[in-house]
C-alpha cells in the first residue's frame, strides 16, 4: 500500500514539474527551412553570351531578345540546368551548328588556341574503317612531330596499328584508348593485298605538353631548271606568322616560280594568319577585300549603323599584325593539297584567293566549314578582363560566317580539281617529289616534269572509308578563330530586361 502511495506521489510531482516547465519556458519557434540558393553564374553567362554573339541567335527561340521580361524569368528558365551547364549550351545550339563547343578549363584552352600547346604523344593519325561490314578501325600515322615522344620512339609516317593496349580499335573504344589515356601501348601492323597483319612489335607512348611547329616542311624543288616552292603548313597560329613570313622570304630568295601549299592536315586557326598567308602568296592585291564577315542580324545591323559596311571587311595587307613587312611572292597561281581534314581558315585561303588568282586543288573535298568563332569568358564584356574568379568555364561559339570578295562560300566543301585520296599502301614521304599528291602537283605545274612519275593514273585499291583523325578530335580541329577588334562598349550597355 505504501509502495502504491509512493508511486502516485512521484507521478503527481512529475506532472506538476512538466506543467510548470510548459508555463515558464518560452515557446520554441517553428523551424523554417531556408531554400537553397542555386548558383547560376555559368548558366547566366552562357545564355547572355549566346544571345549577343551567336550566329543563329535570331533562329533559336530560347535566345530571342524578348524571351524573358526580367532576370527572375531568365533564372527560372536556367534553374533546371543547375550543375549541367554543358547541357544548356547544347540545347541552345542551332541544328546547323556542328562546331560550337564549351569547356570547363579555359586555362588549357588558351594554351592550345594561342600557343599551340597541347597534350600529345606527337603522332598525328587518321582512323578508317577496316572494311565496310565492321565497326573495327585501322589507324595510320600521317606525320610525326619532331622531338616528340613518338618521334623519339621511332614512329614515322605510314606506320599502321589496329590494337592499343591489346584491344582492337573500334568506333566505341577509340576515344578511351587513344584520346583519354595519358599513355598507351600500340602494336604495329602491316598491310598486304588488302589484309592487315599484326607484327608483334609494341611501342609505348606517353603524352606530354608539346608545342607543335605548324610549319612542318619548307623546301624548293628544282624541276629541270624550274624552281617550285613547297610548304606544308598544319595550323594557323598567329605566334608563328613571323616564322612563316621568314619561310616565304627563303623561297623568294631562292627564286621560286610556283608554289605548292600543303594544307591536307590543316584544320584551321587564326583568321589573321590566313590573311597574312594569302598576302604572302600574292602581294599585288594590297588593300583589296580578302574576305568579309557576316554576324547575326542584331550585330550586323549594329556594326553597319555605327561603323559602316567596311567594318565587316578584311583586306590583303603588306604587313603582319606586328608591323613587319610581308615577303610576298606575287604569284598568279597556286596549287593547294587538300583532304577532308582541310577546314576553316584553310578553306578561307582557297575561297579568298579564288577571285584573284588561279587556285588548283588536289586531293579530297574539304570539310566545308565557313564559320568563325571566338573564345568567350564570364566577364562583363566576355573578354578576360574582370573575369569571374569562381569558375573556369569558357565557350567557343560560332559567331560569324565568312564570304569572299564576291560574296561566295561553300558549306559542302571545295571539290578538288584532281581527286586523289591518300591510301595506306602508297603514302610516300612528305616533301618527296614521288609522294602521290605532290607528284600530281608538279605534273600540273610542269607537264614536262622529269621528276618522279605521278601516281594519278595508277589503279589503286579503293581507299579505306574515313572515320576521324587526331586533328578533328582536338579543340583546334576545324576552327577559325577571329581576333576581334574590341567591340564597342555601347553594345554591352544595351539593357536586356
Amino acid at each position: 500500500m505504501k509502495n502504491i502511495q509512493y508511486y502516485v506521489s512521484i507521478l503527481i510531482l512529475s506532472i506538476f514539474i512538466i506543467s510548470c516547465s510548459s508555463d515558464d519556458d518560452p515557446p520554441v519557434p517553428p523551424i523554417i527551412e531556408t531554400p537553397e540558393v542555386v548558383n547560376l553564374d555559368i548558366q547566366d553567362f552562357i545564355w547572355k553570351g549566346l544571345n549577343l554573339y551567336y550566329l543563329w541567335q535570331q533562329d533559336v527561340p530560347d535566345l530571342a531578345d524578348d524571351k524573358f521580361a526580367t532576370q527572375s524569368e531568365l533564372n527560372t528558365y536556367l534553374e533546371p540546368y543547375a550543375g549541367r551547364p554543358d547541357d544548356l549550351f547544347d540545347d541552345l545550339l542551332h541544328a546547323e551548328d556542328r562546331y560550337s563547343w564549351i569547356v570547363d578549363d579555359y586555362v588549357a584552352l588558351d594554351q592550345q588556341l594561342q600557343g599551340g600547346i597541347s597534350t600529345t604523344s606527337g603522332m598525328d593519325w587518321r582512323l578508317s574503317y577496316k572494311n565496310s561490314t565492321s565497326d573495327d578501325l585501322i589507324a595510320f600515322v600521317r606525320y610525326v612531330m619532331p622531338d616528340s615522344d613518338a618521334y623519339d620512339k621511332g614512329m614515322k609516317r605510314g606506320d599502321l596499328f589496329q590494337k592499343v593496349n591489346g584491344q582492337q580499335l573500334n568506333i566505341n573504344n577509340y576515344q578511351l584508348l587513344l584520346l583519354d589515356a595519358e599513355s598507351f601501348t600500340l602494336e604495329l601492323t602491316t598491310y598486304n593485298n588488302g589484309t592487315f597483319n599484326d607484327t608483334g612489335e609494341l611501342i609505348s607512348l606517353t603524352k606530354e605538353e608539346f608545342s607543335e611547329n605548324p610549319i612542318h616542311l619548307v623546301k624548293t624543288i628544282d624541276d629541270d631548271g624550274k624552281k617550285i616552292g613547297y610548304i606544308m603548313y598544319n595550323q594557323f597560329l598567329n605566334i608563328s606568322d613571323v616564322e612563316l613570313n621568314d619561310a616565304f622570304g627563303q623561297l623568294k630568295s631562292e627564286g621560286i616560280e610556283d608554289l605548292v601549299l600543303d594544307l591536307r592536315y590543316n584544320g584551321g586557326g587564326h583568321s589573321t594568319s590566313a590573311k597574312a598567308l594569302a598576302s604572302m602568296i600574292t602581294g599585288q592585291f594590297e588593300g583589296d577585300v580578302f574576305f568579309s564577315r557576316r554576324y547575326n542580324d542584331k550585330l550586323n545591323a549594329y556594326f553597319i549603323e555605327e561603323y559602316g559596311l567596311n567594318y565587316l571587311k578584311n583586306y590583303f595587307s603588306n604587313t603582319l599584325e606586328s608591323g613587319e613587312a610581308i615577303n610576298s611572292l606575287n604569284l598568279d597561281r597556286v596549287v593547294i593539297l587538300s583532304s577532308s581534314s582541310t577546314a576553316s581558315s584553310s578553306e578561307l585561303i582557297i575561297n579568298g584567293l579564288s577571285p584573284y588568282i588561279d587556285v588548283t586543288l588536289i586531293g579530297e573535298t574539304t570539310s566545308g566549314k565557313t564559320w568563325g568563332s571566338i573564345t568567350m569568358y564570364d566577364s562583363p564584356n566576355f573578354s578576360k578582363e574582370e573575369i569571374n574568379p569562381n569558375h573556369t568555364w569558357a565557350m567557343q561559339p560560332l559567331i560569324v560566317e565568312s564570304v569572299n570578295s564576291v560574296g561566295f562560300n561553300n558549306k559542302t566543301g571545295f571539290i578538288p580539281d584532281y581527286e586523289l585520296p591518300e591510301r595506306v599502301s602508297t603514302l610516300g614521304t612528305l616533301g618527296d617529289p614521288n609522294e602521290p599528291l605532290l607528284a600530281k602537283a608538279l605534273e600540273v605545274l610542269n607537264p614536262s616534269t622529269k621528276l618522279g612519275p605521278s601516281k594519278w593514273n595508277e589503279d589503286f585499291e579503293d581507299a579505306l572509308e574515313y572515320f576521324t583523325d587526331s586533328k578533328k578530335e582536338s579543340p583546334m580541329g576545324n576552327i577559325m578563330i577571329l581576333e576581334e577588334r574590341e567591340l564597342p562598349k555601347a553594345i554591352f550597355e544595351l539593357e536586356l530586361f
